[in-house]
């Protein structure tokens, strides 16, 4: 059985709560990160790009009315990444027609056995996060900003982890 590391704890930038905020190279503090993404032709030219603080699902109508604006025409087919799997991403592409190709969401996050910030939906009026399972994580800290980043928000909850319990497997007694 897999141990499963905390995820009580998520860091806000407080200046943009709706940006990543990523740990630098070599564990030098914090810093927000940004998603880009672009969308290239079959020449492999750049024919749409943007940049979004926390999700690169929520721009894929940017990504094609940019694509209709240079070329005149939405693409046939899109290769992407699983990181686009996603329904407004698969209704955008339904709607003009457009063959998706996307493979399923990789485990790609379960090694770092944390549960990603899109995963809590933010309310703003109590600063808090709250999950699919309705436990909120409230604001447990603030971190000034050290030198060379900006500070950001520590938040927390206070559900009690349960203890991981061995379960013999079979034929071990």
């Amino acid at each position: 059985m897999k141990k499963s590391k905390d995820g009580s704890l998520l860091r806000i930038n407080p200046t943009e709560p709706e940006s990543v905020v990523q740990k630098l190279r070599w564990g030098k503090g914090f810093s927000t990160a940004y998603k880009p993404s672009i969308l290239v032709n079959t020449g492999r030219i750049i024919v749409a790009q943007t940049v979004a603080p926390s999700s690169e699902t929520q721009v894929m109508a940017d990504l094609l009315a940019q694509n209709l604006n240079l070329s005149g025409y939405y693409p046939d087919t899109l290769l992407l990444d699983a990181g686009y799997l996603h329904d407004a991403v698969i209704a955008e592409t339904q709607k003009y027609q457009i063959r998706l190709f996307c493979p399923e969401n990789s485990n790609r996050h379960s090694h770092r056995k944390i549960y990603p910030k899109s995963l809590f939906i933010y309310n703003a009026e109590q600063d808090s996060y709250t999950c699919s399972t309705n436990h909120q994580l409230s604001l447990k800290s603030t971190v000034a900003a050290p030198e060379k980043t900006r500070g950001y928000r520590v938040y927390g909850s206070n559900v009690v982890k349960k203890p991981n319990v061995h379960r013999p497997k079979v034929g071990e007694k």
